[in-house]
């Protein structure tokens, strides 16, 4: 009993040793996100919901913007980015690229999936935006959630998708976070649709610079890309006078380049009724003395989506109509033939990055109803790339 006894008394005190010295029952999740590298120790880091504004760099704007989009009368607007692309992404969902879409929501300093990170923390690597409308850049405006500021290169892309580098700076130590950093953009006088940000993370060895919003204000253009002389808000011209668009759909969706595309192709994503993709097919014309209708075929078959436009279209943002089949000329517009069902476009923006030699390139987003069946609808989103107008 004695022995029974002392060794009760030892085990009860190395579970006691255990206790005390807080031992984990278990490791990491292996899943988990790793830890960046430690940032020094920032006095000014704080959890205020609006980020304040850094001490610029050359060639960056002291002005802290406010920290909502605000339509500002007349020609200048502000608007989020609606998509984006990245060389790389840490998840599929959280820290994505398209973490980085739509207004800030990352409320304090830290590593959170929702905002942008790259699946390295030490490389060099690059965030693409894009905006529904194409403006004259004044001023842009990245917020970033965790270890700012790395971004080193800003590049603007223009309607064509060239792009054309607008900043370059060192990666530098920042005791603010989260940063507002506001470059004002000077020289730029031709529209633009989207941004390219470089962040170098191999320069200071803190780790992920994540991402959380990107912001573009300037001035929007019209149908030719020339500046808007009447009007504003931030939303694309969708109609005429009477019967216009609501405007329910616009930007590139996709976020893929026309010009990325082989000469003579296209892709397109449906969703609502249906949710596919056409990735190319066969291009087919019903073309009438009153205009274009060019048919983008995918190749199964299923899909047949028109294009109605006027011959003597113009590069730059269209303004779009419904669909109205008592029209003689009925462009611009879309319809699409989906399985049985034809669908006429009620709402959308077509943009076209080129009209050269009788070829068209450029995106579109619209939102189409079915004839025979009222408050069906398909959301259709593509790029086409150097589709000829005529046969």
């Amino acid at each position: 009993m004695h022995k029974r006894a002392r060794w009760l008394a030892v085990m009860v005190i190395l579970c006691l040793l255990t206790m005390a010295c807080g031992l984990p029952f278990m490791g990491k999740d292996a899943d988990e996100k790793p830890e960046a590298p430690a940032a020094p120790p920032a006095s000014g880091q704080h959890n205020a919901k609006t980020p304040i504004a850094e001490e610029p760099p050359p060639a960056a704007s002291a002005v802290e913007p406010t920290a909502e989009p605000v339509d500002m009368g007349g020609k200048l607007i502000r608007q989020w980015a609606s998509g984006a692309n990245a060389s790389s992404e840490f998840g599929s969902v959280d820290w994505s690229a398209e973490q980085a879409t739509g207004p800030a929501n990352t409320d304090e300093c830290g590593d959170y999936g929702t905002a942008w990170a790259s699946s390295s923390a030490t490389g060099v690597e690059w965030l693409e935006v894009y905006f529904d409308t194409p403006v004259v850049a004044t001023e842009i405006n990245i917020y970033q959630s965790y270890n700012p500021t790395q971004v080193a290169e800003v590049y603007v892309i223009d309607l064509k998708g060239e792009q054309h580098l607008i900043l370059v700076r060192d990666p530098q130590y920042l005791d603010i976070c989260p940063d507002l950093m506001t470059i004002t953009v000077e020289g730029v006088d031709f529209p633009i649709v989207g941004l390219r940000l470089v962040v170098d993370q191999s320069v200071l060895g803190l780790g992920w610079n994540e991402i959380d919003a990107v912001e573009l204000v300037g001035i929007t253009v019209g149908a030719s890309g020339e500046t808007t002389t009447s009007g504003g808000g931030s939303q694309p011209s969708t109609g005429g006078s009477s019967g216009g668009s609501t405007g329910a759909a616009s930007g590139n969706v996709l976020g893929i380049d026309p010009a990325s595309l082989a000469p003579g192709s296209f892709v397109y994503e449906l969703s609502g009724a249906e949710t596919d993709r056409a990735d190319g097919g066969k291009v087919q014309y019903q073309n009438t003395d009153n205009g274009a209708v060019i048919g983008l075929i995918n190749k199964t078959e299923r899909y047949s989506l028109s294009m109605f436009l006027p011959y003597d279209v113009k590069a730059g943002e269209v303004a779009l109509k419904p669909y109205d089949a008592k029209l003689a000329a009925k462009g611009p517009t879309f319809a699409i033939f989906a399985g049985a069902w034809f669908y006429y476009m009620t709402s959308g923006s077509l943009v076209l990055t080129e009209v050269e030699g009788g070829k068209l390139s450029g995106y579109f987003s619209f939102e189409a109803e079915n004839k025979d069946k009222p408050g069906s609808f398909l959301t259709v989103s593509g790029v086409f790339n150097q589709i000829p107008i005529k046969p």
